[in-house]
């Protein structure tokens, strides 16, 4: 995998939402390896347990966009939104699995814009899915995939309001 190709397209779709239009001012981003990928995070510090280091919070969701050896080799780009040991929440108390309902519950009506998508996994994994990998366009896939998960995070922030406790 040539690491620093796929890291610097996707810094360079960072680099483009951000100067493209309005979105969330609470969202941040990220883009560097991941364990055996590289990776960009899309994620809100009022989304982690620690919201000093929402980044590396033991309690977190984020949204990632990704590609490993394998997934560059199927011409897959992977995404998912993880929502990660949600009870070590302070001002919340939440069930990972009533969250993961709840939340799959609203993004019904979003399933027809993520293409080949499930959400066949555990309380962890709220969704997950893939996109056609080209190298040349890898930039322009992961702003559309940014922007639309800018459109349903407030999903998010609602059902985190579900479960707040003040």
């Amino acid at each position: 995998m040539d690491t620093h190709f796929y890291l610097s397209a996707f810094e360079s779709a960072i680099a483009k939402c951000r100067e493209q239009h309005p979105h969330d001012p609470d969202l941040l981003y990220f883009a560097g390896p991941a364990l055996d990928s590289i990776a960009l995070k899309v994620y809100k510090p009022g989304w982690a347990s620690d919201p000093q280091n929402p980044l590396t919070s033991p309690g977190r969701i984020f949204f990632s966009i990704w590609v490993t050896q394998k997934s560059i080799q199927q011409k897959q780009v992977l995404y998912n939104i993880h929502a990660l040991k949600l009870r070590q929440f302070k001002t919340h108390h939440i069930a990972s699995r009533e969250f993961a309902a709840q939340f799959r519950t609203r993004l019904d009506a979003h399933r027809r814009d993520w293409p080949n998508l499930s959400l066949d996994y555990g309380p962890l994994t709220l969704m997950q899915g893939w996109t056609k990998l080209d190298p040349a366009t890898l930039d322009t896939k992961a702003i559309q995939l940014i922007r639309q998960f800018e459109n349903i995070s407030p999903l998010i922030d609602q059902t985190l309001q579900q479960f707040k406790i003040w």
